[in-house]
């Protein structure tokens, strides 16, 4: 793995709680949230790229400005949610 980042490498938060979690500008790309509970998470400016929220609470939260490419919102729970494109 030469010349590899040392970021997150497919880290997964399945069934976390990180409720009014601050990920304002994090680097999240192909993280699994799946069935977490992120009511009130701030991710402005994030890059959520190929990320997965299938299932998660996203109620409230702040998608304003984020890299959403790819991500999957399956059966998320999206209600009040900011920033995220008109499906």
């Amino acid at each position: 793995m030469r010349n590899q980042s040392m970021g997150l490498i497919r880290t997964e938060f399945t069934s976390a709680d990180l409720t009014g979690a601050k990920l304002t500008g994090a680097g999240l790309g192909r993280v699994d949230f799946k069935f977490t509970k992120l009511k009130g998470a701030d991710f402005r400016g994030a890059d959520l790229t190929h990320a997965d929220f299938s299932g998660a609470d996203l109620t409230e939260a702040d998608f304003t400005g984020a890299i959403l490419e790819g991500a999957v919102f399956d059966s998320a729970v999206m209600t009040g949610a900011k920033g995220l494109p008109a499906r």
